[in-house]
């Protein structure tokens, strides 16, 4: 179970492979000099039965396409979230799943 978490913004982009184990949290750090913003972004994650959220509750998180707003739901293969930031800066999220044993047989 390897997810990676693509965030991007007019200034930067980067991919972030989230740690393969289960039932931990995790952090992922977009910076702020990378990004150029304001400051730093702690996106703080959970796994559990393999499968990964998102547990910042003071940061505003949608889907992209439906604009309907992040509830704490796993996350998908595919999905696009945009985080938008109180200085008004988006950041976007690719989240991709790649299942790196059935590419080796």
């Amino acid at each position: 179970m390897n997810y990676t978490l693509s965030v991007y913004s007019v200034s930067a982009f980067k991919e972030f492979l989230l740690p393969a184990i289960d039932n931990a949290d995790s952090a992922v750090v977009v910076s702020k000099s990378v990004f150029a913003l304001e400051q730093e972004l702690t996106l703080w994650l959970e796994v559990l039965d393999g499968q990964w959220y998102i547990k910042n509750k003071d940061i505003s998180i949608a889907y992209r396409v439906s604009r309907e707003k992040y509830m704490g739901q796993p996350l998908y293969d595919g999905d696009l979230l945009a985080i938008t930031l109180c200085e008004g800066q988006i950041l976007n999220i690719i989240v991709q799943y790649s299942n790196i044993y059935s590419l080796m047989f």
